[in-house]
C-alpha cells in the first residue's frame, strides 16, 4: 500500500530536485512520465501530472509522514518567495 503526495505550484519541481538526483526539467521529464527513484532516502514513484508543475509522490504508508514533514521542512525557504 502506498501514500500519494501532491506536489504543486512554481517552486514544486524545485523542491523536488533537492531530494532527489532525477533531471526533473521539462526537456527531460514532463506530464505523462513517471520514474521510480530514491528520494530523501525513500524508494518512491514520482509521476507528473501537469506541466503546471504538478507531481505525485507515492511512497509506502508506513514513510509518508516522514517524507511529508520532510517536504514540509524544506519547502520553508519558498514560503515568503513571491
Amino acid at each position: 500500500m502506498r501514500a500519494i503526495i501532491e506536489i504543486a505550484g512554481t517552486h514544486a519541481r524545485t523542491l523536488l530536485e533537492k531530494g532527489c538526483g532525477l533531471d526533473l526539467h521539462p526537456r527531460a521529464f514532463g506530464p505523462g512520465q513517471c520514474a521510480q527513484t530514491v528520494f530523501a532516502k525513500l524508494p518512491v514513484i514520482i509521476d507528473q501530472l501537469a506541466a503546471a508543475p504538478l507531481y505525485r509522490l507515492f511512497v509506502r504508508q508506513s514513510a509518508a509522514r516522514w517524507l511529508a514533514e520532510w517536504l514540509i521542512d524544506s519547502a520553508q525557504e519558498f514560503r515568503f518567495a513571491p
